[in-house]
């Protein structure tokens, strides 16, 4: 749900706050790598020609940080919902998609409903447990960050084009 509601589309956080309304990135995105003991939650940015690798890591921490410490309204909690759901149902459409799901059931929780049971607790997730989920994962001590920088690119640069920032938070042990 933290996903779809920071990088779901282009109604979701980073793609308004990053992209469009202060033009810091090319585009901006997370992606939740869940596996069976642990995961890791990144966020990407790539950074836009002229702007700072700076400013534009900071922007993406600040809105993290906002999930973190500011309840998501229903509204927004809703449509992230309606996404996953709906992006969820449509890949079962076919053969293959059905085929992938229980493959990833099985890896992730060696339980072949688990996608099932993961449906059902996506109807139940409240802004609270958004907030709460943040707050236990998006914290500075777990967090890593990373720049890829254009081969041109000087070793330390503050402006340069084709760059990107990772930041990743790792799962308490």
């Amino acid at each position: 749900m933290i996903d779809h509601i920071l990088s779901g589309g282009q109604s979701s956080r980073l793609y308004r706050s990053l992209v469009y309304e202060r033009q810091l990135a090319q585009s901006a995105n997370t992606g939740d790598y869940g596996f069976e003991d642990a995961g890791i939650f990144a966020a990407q940015a790539i950074v836009a020609s002229g702007k700072s690798i700076d400013e534009t890591e900071a922007a993406l921490a600040a809105e993290i940080a906002r999930l973190r410490d500011q309840p998501v309204s229903q509204a927004e909690l809703d449509e992230a919902r309606n996404e996953l759901v709906s992006e969820t149902l449509f890949g079962r459409e076919t053969p293959e998609g059905r085929a992938f799901e229980l493959g990833q059931s099985l890896t992730t929780a060696d339980d072949p409903r688990w996608g099932d049971r993961l449906l059902a607790g996506v109807r139940r997730v409240t802004p609270a447990d958004i907030q709460r989920v943040a707050r236990t994962y998006f914290t500075d001590n777990r967090r890593v960050s990373l720049r890829y920088l254009d081969e041109h690119t000087p070793a330390h640069p503050t402006d340069s084009e084709n760059s990107s920032f990772d930041g990743l938070w790792e799962p308490p042990p």
